[in-house]
């Protein structure tokens, strides 16, 4: 258990190394930028779970498939959004706007079903006070990560 924090602690501090680093480099876009997000995103799951080393590895496991699922439900969402947004652009005709419309509701609530789908599996990893803790994070997630990135983005430019 003790190798394990301190793993975790190693962990913690390579990523606070990586976070200032960083902050002197110019933004990361596209895929590079959401694997370290991830990554993060992880990190700050079990760091907040404080989860036992068999039940971080259980739940890691997990969590990687589940959060795969979500991604490419998102991508084929964003997919039918730049269509349907294309379509609205070069005045398609109503059928088409109207066809590209209902893939898009379809595929709005497909995400939200295996989101939420996913997010219930995570019960069986964890027990009642960490699946709550889990499932406040996720909500607050990218919100939080959002307005850290703002503030980031203002101090950048020099306007606390």
């Amino acid at each position: 258990m003790q190798t394990f924090k301190s793993k975790i602690s190693l962990i913690l501090v390579l990523i606070a190394v990586m976070a200032i680093s960083a902050a002197a480099q110019p933004p990361m876009d596209g895929p590079k930028a959401k694997e370290k997000i991830a990554e993060l995103k992880k990190i700050k799951l079990l760091e907040i779970l404080s989860l036992d080393e068999e039940t971080s590895v259980k739940f890691l496991s997990k969590y990687t498939v589940i959060e795969k699922k979500i991604g490419e439900k998102k991508m084929m969402l964003d997919k039918a959004a730049e269509e349907l947004h294309e379509a609205l652009k070069k005045s398609a005709s109503k059928d088409e706007i109207a066809e590209k419309t209902q893939k898009m509701i379809q595929l709005q609530q497909e995400f939200q079903k295996e989101a939420m789908d996913s997010r219930l599996s995570m019960k069986s990893v964890l027990n009642d006070v960490e699946f709550a803790k889990f499932i406040v994070f996720e909500h607050k997630f990218r919100q939080e990560f959002a307005k850290l990135m703002f503030e980031r983005m203002r101090e950048r430019r020099g306007q606390k």
